[in-house]
């Protein structure tokens, strides 16, 4: 803002208002409550907004705009940003202005500047020109003797150092009403700021800015500057972006003649998406132009296409503003100043209503007029939506909790709520929204890894050595009585049969001992304790997941969360230390105890393997082993001790004997094979069933369980101690709370406004 007490223009006692048409009033009324309520903080209002670089003459085009007697100066450039309201009374009403300064996002925590924020408070009956000079120079800086403080406080800046002081996003407020105004408000933004890296000084006194149009090079030179400080730069950008994107505001750039490829406002009119069509064009001190310059300046304000370097849906418009030495004129001779520039043959190409404060602004209000008309039913849909979130979250967070019993209260309705989700999320009924998300479809999820697991942990292919149906003819017998097989040959038989002989004791002859079969089994089934372990780690991570977003649906305090989830830690750790136990119970049970079984099936089962007559010799009677009369198969009635043939000789015997010795450990080994593969399949599913009824069942989803471990049980028998530990409020959280009444407040304020401006349409209707 233009801020040289010497620099004040003049103000005619006959000049009343300003430059924007009195129509419309409901909905720009409604506009400037919804501002003076303070939703423009938290929602996007309809606006005006002026932008531009610094000294490119924008506090003089506000000035002429609103006929406030702002300072303007070319020394001196805007610190912050300005918010100029104004706000029609009731006739008879006296005219009242108002200064405030509020907080922006970049300092919004800085408590030493919101205690000189809210100190800060300026009233008055009438807007002069020395009272407008104690508003801009108590908002910079504290004068000790009427104790009031400013942005940038008393330490920070004196009277005659200013101009030091760095850009600040807080913004001052200055709002006039009266019977005689009109509801509206416009807002002088701080000018972007050119750095080295956007200026490019020659050492010949020019500037070197790419190609420019013709007669370019006769612009006047810019001289060097000091560089300003990066956070400067920062901040008058940061906000600058900020004011372009809402997309219900109408921006005025502002640029001046001596070189337009300088401006930054360019640059963020291409990455802004959409910024053209609401951005009006102005280009100030249009008397000032040099020889050279008409060209592109005349193409501006005829809006042409092909030579526009920065085409806008609302075209540009011809400003002239105050010289120096006119700083005393009013603003109706101002006026006329314009007017006569622009009737001077150098503009007879311009079309007459793109010249002139007046031209702009008969625009700028069928403009504004339009762009809150067409924004108002998305506005009050966001007011009402906004109103609604912020009642959710009230109704989340309950009621105060500043006693025991209030604590008590609350934390039973949590934990009730959550073993009603709980109850929904194991029995699978899922009849409230939260489910509708598959993680907390508990019994859903938890359901299909126990299936997958089951066919996980049954497949054939995952056993050491498949159990299978063949027979040993000679050659592969005496192969398998020489050969050592370990799991992973196909050949179970063999496998079985060198167990069997490295296991021999006291046995008698083409016995088996009887550890053989336990030993076998605990080889085929040492895969299922790893398969266990995983089905356990998924089922926990599932219950985990679950339990964290049913915990959320019922108390959207994320700190309560955290302190529930560590006050429960040792019971928790307790409950994973028992599911643990009981898995590793029935491994153990499985692999270091001895085998055993009453199922039925074992037997029907296992059955076939005591009859041998149903397996064919591949040597289709091979006598050499299998005695003849049997076709070359062991049966239970064979007499091994008769041999059948050559009875006579003593050689004859010996081969009878070996014959008969084979054929029984033949038959041993299919008998241990069938019953082994009998017995594996029962201890399969049996340990299947005792996973998911024992581990999954009575300890991942039981009464000890994370989802059901907060209980109203378990509330009521919590010490007044703990009680407040875990359900207390801290105080970020009364001041959350408080915000969101306040702001409820705001939002039912704003719909109650639009509620009377309907019914007073409805009754003028009638």
């Amino acid at each position: 803002m233009d801020c040289s007490t010497s620099a004040i223009p003049k103000t005619s006692p006959a000049e009343t208002g300003h430059n924007v048409a009195k129509s419309g009033d409901e909905q720009l009324e409604f506009v400037d409550d919804l501002q003076m309520l303070g939703l423009d903080r938290c929602m996007e209002l309809p606006q005006l907004v002026v932008v531009g670089d610094q000294n490119t003459g924008k506090s003089s085009v506000l000035q002429a705009i609103t006929r406030l007697p702002f300072p303007v100066n070319e020394s001196m450039c805007t610190r912050f940003p300005t918010e100029v309201v104004f706000r029609r009374t009731k006739p008879g009403t006296k005219t009242i202005v108002r200064a405030s300064i509020r907080l922006g996002k970049v300092h919004r925590k800085d408590t030493a500047l919101k205690e000189r924020v809210e100190n800060f408070s300026f009233t008055c009956d009438e807007l002069t020109p020395q009272v407008m000079e104690k508003i801009i120079d108590e908002a910079y800086y504290s004068r000790l003797d009427l104790a009031t403080l400013s942005i940038f406080g008393v330490d920070a800046i004196g009277k005659d150092s200013r101009l030091d002081t760095g850009l600040s996003d807080a913004t001052l407020r200055i709002e006039t009403s009266g019977p005689n105004e009109m509801h509206w408000s416009i807002v002088d933004l701080p000018g972007l700021i050119q750095g080295k890296k956007y200026i490019n000084m020659r050492q010949d006194g020019g500037s070197s800015y790419g190609k420019l149009d013709s007669g370019s090079q006769n612009l006047p030179s810019r001289s060097p500057s000091p560089e300003p400080p990066t956070s400067d730069i920062t901040v008058a950008e940061d906000l600058v972006r900020t004011y372009l994107k809402n997309e219900r505001s109408i921006i005025l750039a502002v640029i001046d003649p001596a070189d337009y490829q300088r401006h930054r406002i360019f640059s963020l009119i291409e990455h802004i998406p959409r910024l053209n069509e609401r951005m009006i064009g102005i280009i100030t001190k249009c008397d000032m132009k040099q020889e050279g310059s008409d060209t592109w300046i005349t193409n501006l304000l005829n809006n042409k296409p092909q030579t526009s370097f920065c085409p806008l849906k609302h075209g540009w418009f011809g400003l002239r503003n105050r010289k120096p030495k006119e700083i005393n004129v009013t603003n109706d001779e101002r006026d006329s100043l314009e007017k006569e520039e622009f009737s001077k043959p150098d503009w007879e190409d311009v079309p007459k209503d793109r010249t002139g404060i007046h031209s702009l602004m008969g625009y700028v209000n069928a403009e504004r007029k339009n762009q809150i008309r067409t924004s108002m039913p998305s506005l009050i849909e966001e007011i009402e939506n906004r109103l609604q979130k912020c009642r959710d979250e009230l109704d989340a967070m309950g009621g105060e909790r500043d006693n025991t019993q209030s604590q008590r209260l609350y934390l039973w309705k949590v934990a009730n709520h959550l073993q009603h989700l709980s109850d929904e999320a194991l029995s699978g009924r899922y009849e409230d929204t939260v489910f509708d998300t598959e993680n907390t479809k508990l019994r859903l999820v938890v359901q299909n890894r126990l299936e997958a697991f089951a066919q996980q942990i049954s497949d054939t292919n995952t056993i050491p050595i498949p159990f299978e149906s063949q027979t040993l003819n000679s050659g592969q017998w005496a192969s398998s009585s020489t050969q050592a097989a370990q799991p992973g040959q196909s050949d179970i038989y063999s496998w079985i049969l060198q167990e069997a002989k490295s296991h021999r004791g006291t046995d008698l002859p083409g016995d088996i001992n009887c550890g053989v079969k336990r030993h076998l089994f605990r080889r085929q089934s040492t895969h299922w304790g790893n398969m266990a372990f995983q089905l356990f780690e998924d089922v926990r991570e599932m219950v985990g997941l679950c339990t964290d977003v049913l915990l959320f649906e019922v108390c959207p305090d994320a700190k309560l969360i955290s302190r529930i989830r560590r006050f429960l830690n040792n019971a928790m750790a307790h409950w994973i230390a028992e599911a643990r136990r009981e898995l590793n119970e029935l491994i153990e049970e499985n692999q270091k105890r001895h085998l055993f079984t009453l199922n039925p099936l074992y037997f029907s089962s296992s059955d076939r393997g005591m009859r041998l007559e149903g397996r064919e010799d591949a040597s289709d009677g091979d006598s050499a082993i299998f005695p003849a009369h049997t076709n070359g198969r062991l049966t239970p009635n064979s007499n091994h001790r008769t041999p059948t043939k050559h009875t006579d000789s003593a050689k004859s015997g010996s081969e009878d004997l070996s014959a008969s010795r084979t054929g029984y450990q033949v038959q041993s080994v299919y008998q241990i094979h069938d019953s082994l593969q009998s017995y594996y399949n029962i201890a399969l599913w049996r340990f299947v069933d005792n996973v998911a009824m024992q581990v999954v069942e009575r300890h991942l989803l039981g009464s000890k369980s994370p989802i059901r471990m907060l209980t109203p049980e378990f509330v009521g028998n919590l010490s007044d101690m703990d009680l407040g530990e875990l359900a207390g409020e801290d105080a970020e959280t009364t001041e959350r709370r408080k915000d969101l009444r306040d702001t409820e407040a705001m939002f039912k304020k704003a719909l109650l406004s639009w509620e009377g401006i309907r019914s007073l349409r409805s009754g003028e209707d009638r």
